[in-house]
């Protein structure tokens, strides 16, 4: 899981790149879909559901208390 959040999050930080949106050193995939959809970009809601990856940024990265991924 932790690699698709990296993924996800990657991807809409090129997106925002590209489109010249200034974000924030965050691993918030929400944050990130919100920012781009403020620059008038669509984002497609299969990708809108991606927003759960972003609890696997940093919880799943380091041991810790938390909900294994099966």
């Amino acid at each position: 899981m932790f690699d698709a959040q990296q993924a996800v999050e990657k991807a809409l930080k090129s997106l925002c790149i590209i489109h010249g949106i200034k974000f924030s050193k965050v691993h918030d995939i929400s944050y990130l879909i919100e920012l781009l959809e403020k620059g008038n970009i669509k984002i497609p809601k299969k990708l809108q559901r991606a927003r759960i990856l972003t609890d696997y940024a940093v919880e799943t990265r380091y041991p810790g208390d938390y909900v294994p991924v099966d």
